[in-house]
């Protein structure tokens, strides 16, 4: 029997959702997948010019567009650019940590306070302590359940799967985490990610789709979703959406979620709050965690 699309209860009247995400790895993004990338600096380049100038160009649209946007934020990049996440969290956005680095295998105590001290690090440049977490190079296991509900996280974000929040729970099921799946279609580094040897992304493809094809399949996701009563969460990248040749395709999937009144757009902490307040999640226990069995290894 095939799995039916969940059925959701949105408030004030809505009938889908939308949450924009932006991670900003900035030279993290190649460093983490390719450490000899320290010594490339046109590849660290690329990184520099997604915090330097990214950033502030997406800051500026989304502000004339009037949208909130979770952002995620590595505590590598919140120490060394803690003025650009000042910058984010003063035009009201939220800000949540983006984990990488951590061997999640270890399990050990080492492994908790490396989550503490990340979410502490991106808290003195955010101004509070992030709620929600997502893991970078996503390999995913039940292992990280109770070391970030330990750490006071209370929802994810990090699972490309499925249109509702979630509930996924450690080995013994007995502790639950509440993911926000986002949309892998609706990701700009899969379409547009590119780089030369030996950093290329993905390895031995390096490619730009046509920008006019891919914010047609970014539109024709958001439709979609929004037909279904789905939540739709595009998972973008500073170095990458950030730049001029690419802002516009953000501005106009704007303009389409923006174009639909009974679509609630909402942060991720503001989505976490009604999945959680009115058990939206609930049904969809371990929904995540069979998906995705013991480990799989994504790009972030």
């Amino acid at each position: 029997m095939t799995e039916a699309e969940p059925t959701l209860t949105w408030p004030a009247g809505h009938t889908s959702g939308f949450a924009l995400t932006i991670d900003v790895h900035a030279e993290w993004f190649w460093i983490d997948r390719y450490p000899e990338a320290v010594r490339l600096p046109k590849t660290l380049s690329i990184g520099h010019y997604g915090v330097l100038r990214g950033v502030p160009r997406l800051l500026e649209v989304l502000a004339q567009t009037s949208t909130r946007a979770t952002w995620f934020v590595p505590p590598t990049v919140a120490s060394r650019y803690r003025s650009v996440v000042e910058d984010i969290t003063a035009e009201g956005h939220q800000v949540a940590v983006l984990l990488t680095g951590i061997d999640i295998d270890a399990a050990t105590r080492n492994t908790v306070d490396q989550i503490n001290k990340a979410l502490d690090t991106v808290a003195e440049a955010a101004g509070s302590r992030p709620s929600g977490a997502r893991i970078a190079g996503s390999r995913i296991t039940d292992a990280w359940v109770p070391l970030l509900v330990g750490a006071g996280v209370t929802w994810t974000s990090t699972i490309p799967a499925g249109n509702a929040p979630s509930l996924w729970t450690d080995a013994s099921g007995s502790i639950p985490m509440l993911d926000i799946p986002y949309n892998w279609e609706l990701t700009d580094y899969t379409y547009l990610a590119f780089n030369m040897p030996p950093a290329t992304y993905p390895p031995g493809r390096s490619r730009i789709a046509p920008y006019e094809t891919v914010l047609r399949n970014w539109e024709d996701v958001l439709v979609a979703n929004r037909g279904l009563g789905n939540l739709v969460v595009p998972r973008f990248e500073a170095s990458v959406i950030g730049k001029p040749g690419r802002i516009s395709m953000l501005e106009e999937l704007l303009e389409l979620a923006r174009s639909e009144e009974l679509t609630w757009l909402a942060t991720l902490p503001e989505i976490a709050a009604w999945a959680t307040d009115t058990n939206q999640a609930d049904r969809w226990l371990d929904q995540s965690r069979h998906r995705w069995a013991a480990s799989t290894t994504h790009h972030s």
